[in-house]
């Protein structure tokens, strides 16, 4: 299979963006929606665009949930693996 044709497109980005949001205030991780938007840095306004599909997610929203939320971005921005959590802890930074 051709790089080309592993890579997502905005619109199953953005997707799985949503599912994971609500991933993650199913897991308890933040109790709701307005929270999660105040954490990840935009009014909650404009993340409701974004969980109806009015507006795309950005790079760095997604790089905040994966970060802060245990996301994984293989599975956000590549759809490897069936997980939307990490398995595996994150290494050290040097």
């Amino acid at each position: 299979m051709e790089i080309w044709e592993r890579i997502l497109s905005k619109d199953e980005i953005n997707s799985r963006f949503i599912r994971a949001t609500y991933a993650v205030i199913s897991k308890g991780l933040i109790p709701n929606k307005t929270a999660l938007a105040e954490s990840l840095g935009v009014k909650p306004a404009k993340f409701s665009e974004i969980l109806n599909s009015r507006m795309k997610v950005g790079v760095d929203m997604i790089a905040i949930m994966c970060d802060f939320y245990k996301v994984s971005p293989d599975w956000i921005l590549m759809s490897r693996g069936d997980n939307i959590f990490r398995e595996t802890p994150l290494p050290k930074v040097w």
